[in-house]
Order: C-alpha cells, then sequence, then structure tokens
C-alpha cells in the first residue's frame, strides 16, 4: 500500500511541486505565526482579546480578496499572481513583528490585514494551477500534497521554534523566531521562478450569473460554519496550553509539530479514502469527530489542576488537527 502511494506521488508535475514548495515557505510563515504569534503578543502586554482581535485583520484580507481574486483568474496566466505572494507575505509578517515591538497596534493591524491580502493571490490561485498542469491521473495527489504543505511547514516550523526557544530563550525568543523565519520566506520567490508558466489557459467568458450558486451554497455553509468555529478557536490554542496547562513556547511548538505530522499522514490518504469510501461519509465523519475532540479538549480547564489534565488536553488536540484537516483536500 505504502509503495502504490509514493508512486501515485513521484507522478505529480514539476511545475506544481515547484510552487507547492513555494508555498511551503510562506506557510512556514504562516504557521509560525499561528503558534506563537499570540505568546509574542501577550509577553508584549497584549491581553488575549486584543490579541484575537489583531489575528482577525489577517483573515479580514483573505475574505475581502477572495472573490475578486476568483474572478480575475478565470483568463489569466497565475505566476504574477505567486510573485505577489512571495514578496508580499515575507514584507509585511517583518513590518509586523516590528509593529508589535514597538506596540503600534494601528501598524500591526494593517500589516496583518496586508500579510493575509497577499498571501490570499497564492491560496487562491493555487488550486487553479494544479488543475491546469496536473492529468486526471494524478489531480488527487497534487491537490493532497498541496494541502499537506501547510502541516509540513507546521512541522519544521514547530521542531525549530521548540529547539532554538530550548537552547536559549532570550535569543531565540518568539520576536527573533518570528523574524528569522519571516526572513527565510523569501525564499519562495526562487520556487516560483523555476515553474514553468501554464501553457492551457482557458479562454472563457465568465460572469456572476456562469456559476451553479446553488450548489456553490450548498457547499459553503458547513465549511462556512466550521471556519467560524475555527476562527474563534485558534488564535486561542497557543494561549488556552500556555494559560491553563502552563505548557511553555517550546513544547507547544514541539505539540503543534507533532500535530502536523499526523495532519500531513491524514492527508496523504485523502487519494485512497477516494477509492474506498464515499467522500458523502469521509467528510461529514472526520469534522464532527474533530468538533467533539476541540470540546472535549476545552473541558480540561475545568480539571486542569489534575496532572492528567493536560495529556488529555495534548491527545485531543493531536486527534482533532488531522481529522479537521483531512476534510480540505476531500471538499
Amino acid at each position: 500500500m505504502l509503495k502504490s502511494i509514493v508512486t501515485n506521488y513521484k507522478k505529480v508535475s514539476k511545475p506544481v511541486i515547484n510552487i507547492i514548495v513555494a508555498d511551503f515557505f510562506l506557510q512556514l510563515i504562516n504557521s509560525s505565526f499561528v503558534s506563537i504569534q499570540p505568546l509574542y503578543l501577550k509577553s508584549v502586554g497584549y491581553t488575549d482579546g486584543l490579541s484575537a482581535g489583531f489575528i482577525s485583520y489577517r483573515f479580514l484580507g483573505v475574505l475581502l480578496l477572495a472573490f475578486p481574486i476568483g474572478f480575475y483568474i478565470k483568463n489569466k496566466k497565475l505566476k504574477p499572481l505567486f510573485y505577489i505572494s512571495g514578496i508580499g507575505v515575507p514584507t509585511f509578517a517583518i513590518i509586523n513583528i516590528i509593529a508589535i515591538e514597538h506596540k503600534l497596534s494601528l501598524l500591526i493591524s494593517v500589516s496583518q490585514f496586508c500579510f493575509g491580502s497577499f498571501l490570499a493571490f497564492l491560496q487562491i490561485a493555487m488550486l487553479p494551477f494544479i488543475l491546469r498542469n496536473s492529468t486526471e491521473y494524478n489531480k488527487t495527489e497534487s491537490i493532497a500534497l498541496s494541502f499537506s504543505s501547510w502541516s509540513i511547514a507546521s512541522i519544521v516550523g514547530g521542531f525549530f521554534i521548540g529547539t532554538l526557544n530550548k537552547i536559549n530563550n532570550q535569543i531565540f525568543s518568539e520576536h527573533n523566531l518570528l523574524l528569522g523565519i519571516s526572513a527565510i520566506g523569501y525564499i519562495s520567490t526562487y520556487f516560483i521562478s523555476k515553474s514553468t508558466s501554464e501553457n492551457n489557459v482557458e479562454h472563457v467568458t465568465s460572469n456572476a450569473t456562469t456559476y451553479n450558486w446553488k450548489k456553490i451554497t450548498k457547499a459553503l455553509i458547513p465549511t462556512s460554519l466550521l471556519a467560524l468555529g475555527a476562527g474563534l478557536t485558534i488564535p486561542f490554542i497557543s494561549l488556552f496550553f500556555s494559560n491553563v496547562h502552563h505548557v511553555s513556547t517550546a513544547n507547544f511548538a514541539y505539540l503543534s509539530s507533532f500535530a502536523s505530522v499526523l495532519v500531513v499522514f491524514g492527508a496523504m490518504l485523502v487519494p485512497q479514502i477516494k477509492n474506498n469510501m464515499s467522500y458523502r461519509i469521509a467528510v461529514p465523519t472526520t469534522q464532527l469527530l474533530a468538533v467533539l475532540a476541540l470540546v472535549f479538549m476545552a473541558t480540561t480547564q475545568y480539571y486542569s489542576y489534575t496532572a492528567i489534565s493536560v495529556y488529555i488536553a495534548a491527545f485531543c488536540y493531536l486527534l482533532r488537527q488531522p481529522l479537521m484537516n483531512m476534510a480540505g483536500p476531500m471538499t
């Protein structure tokens, strides 16, 4: 089974591989911000509520640009959009870190918004690029691999953050780690340059009436509800482990890294699930179990005084991550 999975993934085209690697370096920034930015904001004196408010601007940028970019890319080359992300994301990530250091609240919000906006160019254009540069035989593997880039970045980022922070938490503080990882993000432009341009851009007439909005709406409702839940919880997970269970930055980074290993493994199994199980069963089942795991994780606050509570919380977190993220490539 493992041999057949590896063989199928070897069929993914070179242009797609290069863009996925470029995405990895940008997701390295994104995953590191999700993991330790709330802890950095806390360390300079911002409350949990204010931290979540700042982080929400990153997702606001994605929200406002999603539809315009989606309509724009229909008949367009996509490489220029990747370059916009490759330069813009690390630039505004660095600006954001400097703004937090000097407690420039307005600049924190603006840079967060720009961070999300520039990342949206790559995230939204990624799937169309994969579809243009894949065949029916490697399309599912290409999509699953692209969804894994976030998790692989989380594994690498979590491991290095945890290790370096344990070595010296003064030199490798949240500030310095985020700054260094943001600078590494510029490497993405090299892999974007190596990816060949698409030769099979569809030239079709497109407007709002050409889409099946009934089907799109049916798909958006559950996805939006889950996204709302994620938006209300994900920014607080690192703070939850820090405030409730007193888990250090380094240990939480290790926990996130291990969770991402499970996410990658789950994403890699998606093509096999496609062949053996209906998506109508797999998608709601995995997401329902993920939500329940998150609820059980939250209840550990009620008995956080016990030694076992942190282990139960960690187990629920490790269970939630792969289950929830498996649904992405399936959808």
